[in-house]
């Protein structure tokens, strides 16, 4: 006989594939007053995140076209991502002049609050507008150094890919962003001096690290008992599920009556915890490119599981994967460059080889306590770890009339997906970051027939009539990859084991094996099943004995 079974239950956010509710409002620039003359500073505006956005490059690249520069814009289309505006100088002492130098052409210039739904745009063509009307009010606004100021006409796009640089030459981004609201606004930054690779990577690492920091002290201001204020997102999920059931109306077989045969397997996923992320990244806006890019993930949580089966029937299954629950998370979002937004999922899935009767239960939790995971192109790192929490009573039953030779393994696998969207989707990657509980147990039994004892010893004498071990262990890994290549930072297929570790919970062996109690031995290895792997449940050859109580 030899009962086998395999169930896989995964939990999984993903970041833009799905779910997104990242902010898409234009982000908000915190440089008041000043105009954007050569750099420009940029801030995510949300109640659901926070993140910062640099640009800068040679001073005749970035402009600004808003009040700070001098400049009231007549006509814009506040939806509109490639349009056609009128403005007029009114305050030439601002630096109006500034978008002309070296020509406007291809110039990134910052723009005002309801004209295109972006912060920024890249000037294509500039003249002199045939109509010169002004509005009222901007006429008695004019400065009295730009009273004959002429009505322009400007074409703006936000289509970066075919900018020419010759010109201006390079436009350089470097962000960083949080899950958690306010925590990058008052986390004070600056752009990389040097625009090196080693020089951007050591940005990317260094701001991580930083952020990082933040994010755990911020955590730790707040108090465990409202982390959830803190900006980490909730996951709760309890559910009893069926991941198979099958009844099977079996007809008299020589010595065995007629019966009804059935089949289920069932789990209990209990998933409770705290998720943030942060993200760095460095390139160039124009060429639209990433140099650089890296990210973080915090979690605290508890992830739990009950697995049931039980079986009168023989044969084997497989479930395929089954999506039990998804949801979207807050997510984080520099629109046009990078967006950021996970989804919560949890799929199962069950595959199982069996030749007798048999009932088994067990239950296991995991709890993660601060895990921080930190993944860039050159580097990963992880702190925090993972500890066995409450371990439920083993319950394992099997027909004496057969000899048992099986193996049990149970995945929990957390697996938190960067789904990563750069440049109005142009480029697209998920990193995968999966935390892989494993539960597994082994079984090498013999049973006996021709039991007779009183009821009141019957658990020990049937104990003692099966020869064998039965022995549970678990396992712990966190590993890293992606689906596709990304810039040249992230190549498909790479891929990253951050943790693994093995734990020995329980064995016990009955019979001739009580002798044998190794702690810490190899996980038994066991013949090849009798019953070749395939989609077919049938009633029992021969007759089997009802199952009784091991352990």
């Amino acid at each position: 006989m030899h009962p086998s079974l395999i169930l896989k239950v995964t939990f999984s956010i993903y970041i833009f594939v799905l779910y997104c509710v990242a902010s898409s409002e234009p982000l908000k620039s915190n440089l008041g007053t000043d105009p954007c003359f050569g750099r420009c500073k940029w801030a995510i505006d949300s109640p659901m995140a926070s993140g910062v956005l640099h640009i800068f490059g040679p001073d005749a690249a970035i402009s600004d076209i808003t009040p700070s520069a001098g400049w009231a814009i007549i006509d814009c289309d506040p939806d509109a991502l490639d349009q056609d505006i009128r403005l007029v100088c009114q305050n030439a002492s601002r630096g109006c002049a500034h978008v002309y130098k070296n020509g406007a052409q291809g110039t990134l210039v910052r723009l005002p609050e309801n004209c295109g739904p972006r912060s920024f745009a890249v000037v294509t063509r500039e003249w002199d507008h045939d109509n010169q009307s002004i509005p009222e009010h901007l006429e008695l606004e004019r400065r009295g150094d730009s009273p004959s100021a002429l009505v322009k006409g400007m074409t703006l796009t936000t289509n970066l890919k075919n900018i020419n640089n010759s010109r201006h030459g390079v436009v350089n981004l470097a962000l960083i962003g949080s899950s958690i609201p306010g925590v990058v606004n008052e986390y004070t930054v600056e752009p990389p001096g040097d625009t090196e690779n080693d020089s951007l990577r050591g940005w990317v690492n260094g701001s991580l690290h930083a952020l990082a920091q933040e994010h755990a002290d911020f955590s730790l201001s707040v108090g465990a008992f409202n982390k959830s204020m803190a900006g980490a997102s909730q996951i709760n999920f309890d559910k009893k599920i069926s991941l198979y059931q099958q009844n099977m109306s079996c007809p008299q077989n020589g010595k065995r009556p007629a019966f009804t045969g059935k089949l289920s397997v069932g789990v209990e996923p209990s998933v409770h915890g705290n998720v943030s992320y942060g993200a760095s990244a460095v390139g160039s806006i124009i060429p639209p490119r990433l140099v650089e890019f890296g990210f973080f993930v915090g979690l605290d949580a508890t992830v739990a599981s009950a697995l049931s089966i039980g079986a009168s029937l023989t044969g084997s299954l497989s479930s395929g994967s089954i999506p039990l629950f998804s949801v979207g998370l807050p997510g984080l979002s520099f629109p046009g460059i990078l967006s950021i937004g996970p989804t919560f999922s949890i799929n199962a899935e069950a595959t199982a080889t069996l030749d007798t009767y048999l009932n088994m239960s067990a239950s296991l939790a995991y709890d993660i306590q601060g895990m921080q995971i930190t993944f860039t192109s050159g580097s990963h790192s992880q702190t925090g770890g993972v500890t066995l929490g409450k371990m439920g009573d083993v319950q394992l039953s099997a027909s004496p009339s057969v000899t048992s030779h099986g193996q049990l393994t149970a995945h929990l696998i957390p697996s938190i997906a960067f789904g990563i969207s750069a440049f109005d989707d142009k480029i697209q990657t998920t990193a995968t970051l999966s935390l892989d509980a494993e539960t597994s147990l082994d079984l090498s039994l013999s049973g006996s027939l021709g039991l007779s004892a009183p009821s009141a010893q019957c658990r020990r004498r049937i104990r003692l009539a099966f020869d064998g071990c039965a022995d549970l262990s678990s396992g712990f890994s966190v590993n890293a990859g992606v689906n596709a290549d990304f810039f040249d930072i992230f190549k498909k297929g790479k891929s990253i084991q951050f943790f693994k570790k093995d734990f020995d919970l329980y064995k016990r062996c009955f019979g001739k094996s009580s002798t044998v109690r190794k702690r810490h031995s190899p996980r038994a290895t066991f013949p090849a099943p009798l019953i070749a792997p395939s989609d077919n449940i049938s009633c029992p050859a021969s007759y089997l004995r009802a199952a009784k109580t091991i352990v």
